[in-house]
């Protein structure tokens, strides 16, 4: 079921009610974990979907002392029975905004570096991490070389929150929300932040 609610400024949507739901019923915030992530005290429920998938991508991701390899992974949301995946362009660069597309591919496709005692992570494609640094809703979230010797800076993480194989991100810096606009989705549209989230579908 798709849902879209207005988020004032953000011009974004929310899609799904899951991932709020889980956050209703856990005061203290932390996320509730699927079978993507690490069990780290917060482990796989159904098994691992890890197991071989970081080879894919590891050749291209420098190492890191304090958060771990996840993935590869895929984020969407779907409307009218079409998947709008999480991406950046064919030919990225840093600066460049992070967009919707259509399709499964390399330019889709995110490792998550995550943190071993904190709901916390960072995406990664082709070496540019997810990041947003504006707090006022609606600003475009940009790829930018990871920072802090690999573990991102504040701007680079994003707190997860997780109920099934629905996820939400919450930005460290801004506090703000990974979403998509209210006039999406659309193919090629910039993914952006606001007060409200997107549900988002994980797979692999």
């Amino acid at each position: 079921m798709w849902i879209a609610l207005s988020d004032p400024g953000a011009q974004g949507g929310h899609w799904g009610s899951a991932g709020q739901k889980a956050r209703k019923k856990d005061h203290r915030g932390s996320h509730h974990a699927t079978s993507y992530f690490h069990a780290r005290g917060r482990g796989a429920r159904r098994g691992t979907a890890l197991t071989g998938l970081a080879s894919a991508s590891a050749s291209t991701v420098t190492h890191r002392a304090s958060c771990t390899n996840e993935g590869p992974f895929f984020f969407n949301v779907t409307k009218n029975g079409a998947n709008f995946y999480l991406g950046t362009p064919n030919n990225t660069h840093s600066g460049a905004s992070s967009i919707l597309k259509p399709k499964k591919n390399g330019s889709t496709l995110w490792t998550l570096c995550v943190f071993s005692t904190t709901d916390k992570l960072v995406f990664e494609n082709r070496n540019l991490a997810l990041t947003t640094r504006s707090t006022s809703p609606g600003s475009d979230v940009t790829l930018t070389r990871v920072g802090n010797n690999g573990d991102g800076f504040a701007s680079q993480q994003w707190t997860f929150f997780e109920s099934g194989p629905i996820i939400e991100f919450q930005n460290v810096k801004t506090g703000l929300w990974l979403r998509v606009r209210n006039n999406g989705p659309k193919i090629g549209q910039s993914v952006t932040t606001g007060f409200t989230p997107t549900d988002w579908t994980i797979t692999t």
